[in-house]
């Protein structure tokens, strides 16, 4: 088991399949894994389960992604956590407003997993 083991990552998306996908590749690098439906829920769960990195959608219904991260990065003991953006949104405008709110990184859907393993390993260092 690697250093990876003690990680805890929040998965935020409104997509259960991709969700239940994401999770299992991550477990599988050994990564304690939690999901979230919406971005309701993230900020539900956050600050209870203060997570290592959060990888969210950034369109889900009821609170967007962008505003779940302005959220995080408004209170003092959640606004270190670092956030991927998982979107299907590929425009330069939308990559400047996910990293005016606060992302770590932002990753365009579909996205293959060892990318996505690489960059979570990369921003947890």
């Amino acid at each position: 088991m690697t250093n990876s083991a003690k990680k805890k990552i929040l998965i935020t998306e409104d997509d259960g399949f991709l969700r239940d996908l994401t999770s299992i590749v991550l477990r599988k690098q050994g990564y304690e894994v939690a999901q979230a439906r919406d971005g309701e829920e993230a900020l539900e769960v956050v600050p209870t389960l203060m997570p290592d990195l959060i990888l969210m959608d950034v369109n889900m219904p009821n609170v967007d992604g962008f505003t779940v991260a302005r959220r995080l990065r408004a209170n003092p003991e959640t606004a270190d956590i670092p956030i991927i953006f998982l979107t299907a949104h590929s425009q330069e405008k939308d990559r400047e407003t996910g990293h005016a709110a606060g992302t770590a990184q932002y990753l365009t859907k579909p996205f293959d997993n060892k990318v996505l393993v690489d960059l979570i390993k990369q921003t947890l260092g």
